[in-house]
C-alpha cells in the first residue's frame, strides 16, 4: 500500500511538471499509534509483573500510554518552535515499558531489602529486650543478697565496736590491777631487803626492833 502510494504521489507531481519539488520532499512514514493500541501493547507487556490487584494492570497500562501520548504533544510543540522534528518511535514504546519494569524490579529489591534489615533490627530489639529483662531480674536478687552482706556487715561492726569498748574497758581494769600489783611488789621487794639486812645486823645482838616489835634471837 505504502508504495502503491509512493508511485501515486511521484506520478502526480512529474505529470504536473513538479519533479524537483518531489525530489526534495521526504514523506513522514511516523504515524502515531491510537491510546487503544498503547493500552494493549502495554497490557500484554506487564502481564508477567506480579501486582496485588487486577485493576492496577489496566491503570499502569493507561499511564504508559499517556506518557507516549504526552511525548507525541510535546514534539509537536518542539517542532512549531524550533522547525525540527522529534520523533517517538514504537520501539521508543516499548522501552518505555522495559524501563518501568526494570525500575520496578528494582524498587521492589530495595524495599526487600529495607524490610529485611528492619525486620532483623526488631529481632535484634527484642532480644535485647529480653536480655535486659533478665539481667534486671538478676540484679533484683544481687540485690536482696547484697542488702542482706550489708546488714550482717552492720550487725558485725556493731558487735566488734561493744566487744572493743568491752575488751577496753577490761584492757583499763587489768592496767590498774597491774598497777596495784607493782606496787605491791615494789612494797614486798622493800620488806624483803629490810628482813635481809636486820637478819645480817642482828648476828651479834639479842634482839632486833623491827616496826615496833622485838626480835628476841635464839641462841
Amino acid at each position: 500500500f505504502f508504495f502503491q502510494a509512493e508511485d501515486g504521489i511521484r506520478d502526480f507531481c512529474l505529470s504536473r511538471g513538479l519533479g524537483d519539488v518531489y525530489k526534495r520532499q521526504t514523506i513522514d512514514w511516523f504515524h502515531g499509534w491510537p491510546k487503544d493500541a498503547l493500552i494493549d501493547v502495554a497490557s500484554r507487556f506487564i502481564a508477567d509483573i506480579e501486582l496485588p490487584t487486577q485493576d492496577l494492570y489496566s491503570s499502569i497500562a493507561l499511564n504508559m500510554a499517556e506518557v507516549h501520548s504526552s511525548i507525541d504533544e510535546a514534539n509537536r510543540r518542539y517542532l512549531i518552535l524550533e522547525r525540527r522534528y522529534n520523533y517517538t518511535t514504537p520501539k521508543s514504546f516499548l522501552e518505555l515499558i522495559e524501563f518501568y519494569k526494570k525500575l520496578l524490579s528494582e524498587k521492589r529489591e530495595n524495599i526487600e531489602k529495607q524490610i529485611d534489615r528492619l525486620e532483623n533490627g526488631l529481632l535484634t530489639l527484642a532480644d535485647t529486650k529480653t536480655r535486659v529483662q533478665g539481667l534486671q531480674e538478676q540484679l533484683k536478687i544481687i540485690m536482696v543478697s547484697v542488702e542482706e552482706k550489708r546488714a550482717k556487715t552492720e550487725d558485725l561492726i556493731e558487735k566488734v565496736g561493744k566487744e572493743s569498748a568491752e575488751a577496753a574497758r577490761e584492757q583499763e581494769i587489768a592496767n590498774q590491777e597491774e598497777e596495784i600489783a607493782n606496787k605491791l611488789t615494789a612494797e614486798a621487794n622493800a620488806i624483803k631487803a629490810c628482813l635481809l639486812y636486820t637478819s645480817d645486823a642482828a648476828d651479834d645482838l639479842l634482839c632486833v626492833d623491827l616496826g615496833g616489835r622485838r626480835i628476841i634471837k635464839k641462841k
